[in-house]
């Protein structure tokens, strides 16, 4: 781990950033304080190429699905799904 003031951190913060890239946590100090860490995040980001990917998984997910309500003789979407219900009035009404 490298540890770091807060005022060389503002001025070393695109190194520091490679530092992190290459997976090495970094401690930022003010009077012998942590004050923050410079970690990789918990997850990445999806890319364009991977959200294109699950766009692609759920429109044929979603066509299978079709099929198989209409090979069963079950409307897709089934009625009384969320964005269909209606809403009870409020007792308030």
């Amino acid at each position: 781990m490298t540890t770091v003031t807060l005022a060389d951190a503002c001025l070393r913060l695109p190194e520091l950033i490679g530092l992190v890239a290459r997976g090495e946590h970094v401690l930022i100090v003010q009077n012998g304080i942590a004050l923050a860490a410079l970690t990789l995040p918990a997850f990445a980001p999806p890319t364009p190429e991977t959200e294109t990917a699950r766009q692609e998984q759920i429109g044929t997910l979603s066509r299978l699905i079709a099929q198989w309500h209409e090979e069963d003789g079950i409307p897709f979407p089934p009625a009384g799904t969320p964005g269909e219900r209606a809403q009870p009035e409020s007792p308030a009404a």
